[in-house]
Order: C-alpha cells, then sequence, then structure tokens
C-alpha cells in the first residue's frame, strides 16, 4: 500500500512540474496524465482569459508548487490562485468534459455593502451576470471567457468576468455558471464585489475594472496540430503535384511514341 501511495505521490509531482511549460503553448488550457492504473495522475492548469503569457506561466509553476506543499497526501485537490489568476489540479480520476458540481468552492465577497436601492441594483447585476454567463458558454474549445460591464448609475459601473474550463459543453458551463450566480446571491447578496470559484467555471465581479483588455493566449505552432493555414498550404501542394503527375503520365508516353514513329519512319527512307 504505501509503495502505492508513493508511486502515485511521485506521478503526481512530475506531472504538475510539467504544466507551466506547456499551458502557455497549448493556450492557456492544458491537460495531461502520467502513469499506469492505479497510480495514474491527470492534470490541468487554466490562465484565466486576460492573463499574459508571462502570468500565465508564473502562475501556474507557483500554483503546482503550492498545491504539493499544502495538499502532500491527498489524491485529489485543486487550488485558484488570485495573482495572476490561475488554476491548477490533479486526481486519481479522469475529470475531461465532465461538470462536477459536488466538489468544494471557493466563495468570496468585498466586506462593503451595496449603498444603493438594492432591488434596483438585483434586477441591473442579474441581467449582467445572464447576459454575461451566455457570452463565457458560446466560447471555443479552447477559450470560454467573457467581461462585461453595465451602469449602474451615471458615475457607477459594474463589471463582470466569468470563465469556463473549455473542454465543458456550451449548455454544461451555462449550467456552471447560473448554479454560481444563485449560490452566490444566497451566501453575498448586498455585497460591493465577490464571486465563485470551483473547478470547472469561475465569477467574478465588482465595482471597478479588475481585468486586463488583452488578447487572449493562442496555441503556439509546436504545441500539437496543424494550423488552418499549414493545411491550405498542404492541399494546394497536393493538388499542384497532382495535376503534374497527370500530365507527365500523359504526355512522357505520347512523346516517346511520336519519337518512335518519326524513327520508324527515318528507317524506312
Amino acid at each position: 500500500m504505501m509503495l502505492i501511495k508513493c508511486r502515485y505521490a511521485r506521478n503526481r509531482n512530475l506531472l504538475l512540474s510539467t504544466l507551466a511549460s506547456n499551458v502557455v503553448k497549448n493556450g492557456g488550457f492544458y491537460t495531461a496524465n502520467i502513469g499506469k492504473h492505479p497510480d495514474t495522475v491527470y492534470g490541468r492548469a487554466l490562465c484565466r482569459g486576460d492573463a499574459s503569457a508571462e502570468d500565465c506561466s508564473t502562475c501556474v509553476n507557483s500554483s503546482s508548487q503550492d498545491i504539493m506543499i499544502k495538499c502532500p497526501n491527498q489524491k485529489s485537490a485543486y487550488m485558484w490562485s488570485d495573482t495572476p489568476p490561475c488554476m491548477v489540479r490533479y486526481a486519481d480520476r479522469s475529470f475531461v468534459g465532465k461538470l462536477e458540481m459536488d466538489v468544494p468552492v471557493n466563495k468570496f465577497y468585498n466586506a462593503d455593502n451595496i449603498t444603493s436601492n438594492l432591488t434596483e441594483f438585483d434586477l441591473i447585476w442579474h441581467l449582467l451576470m445572464e447576459s454575461t454567463a451566455k457570452e463565457a458558454s458560446m466560447g471555443t474549445s479552447r477559450l470560454k471567457f467573457a467581461t462585461q460591464e453595465t451602469n449602474l448609475t451615471s458615475t457607477v459601473t459594474i463589471y463582470a468576468l466569468m470563465q469556463c474550463t473549455p473542454d465543458l459543453s456550451q449548455n454544461d458551463c451555462m449550467f456552471c455558471l447560473r448554479r454560481y450566480v444563485d449560490e452566490y446571491q444566497i451566501c453575498c447578496r448586498g455585497k460591493q464585489g465577490g464571486g465563485v470559484k470551483s473547478p470547472n467555471c469561475m465569477l467574478h465581479w465588482d465595482l471597478y475594472p479588475f481585468y486586463k483588455d488583452t488578447t487572449p493566449l493562442a496555441p503556439t505552432k509546436d504545441s500539437g496540430g496543424i494550423a488552418a493555414g499549414t493545411v491550405v498550404i498542404i492541399v494546394v501542394v497536393s493538388v499542384i503535384m497532382f495535376v503534374v503527375l497527370v500530365a507527365l503520365a500523359y504526355f512522357v508516353p505520347r512523346k516517346q511514341k511520336q519519337k518512335q514513329i518519326r524513327s520508324n519512319q527515318e528507317r524506312r527512307y
């Protein structure tokens, strides 16, 4: 039994040590597994959609080390870091594409209370949450992330950010965000900002612009797969080669036959 624990711990540490070097190359989201059953470890790194390449790599590297220190004996754990924002997760089971709502989540909120009319605030806030969740859920298989803002008054703006792990379906992402919007309201209604962080999705809102206006990370060429431009080039070259081969197959024998006919005619004369 102790040998199994040692093997699992070794696999976990090895996998976590590789996340930072691969997450940026894969556009800010990376999953991997290592080891044989029953010591297989599944891992994931997710950077917030507005993180720079440097912040993403730094956060995942730091979080990977922290989670090994804080959870030395757990077979599964996840950690959301705040500055810069990212999530690192590992488990002894595959969680790719799975919506898991029965895990502990982190709910946070500001200490100050909303001072305006709470009924009016709730209406504006709910419309913003629903719109941001819908935009995030309609993202791609590489990024499900959205930020939006709306005016509460002429001088006060509500800012919202939501993100799902991109391996979730659109429906699962929307369900996850709506669920935690409701849970946030139960625990923290009336506070001036806050949110919920889970292994599958996260939301954050506040009365100041807390996110960056940056271009999302894009996978690099060596992260696997073939880019669309490369596919086009391959197809064009293949077509050209096919046409050349057909032309050669047609004209070369014809030319040789013409030479043979001329040679026979010359012999007759």
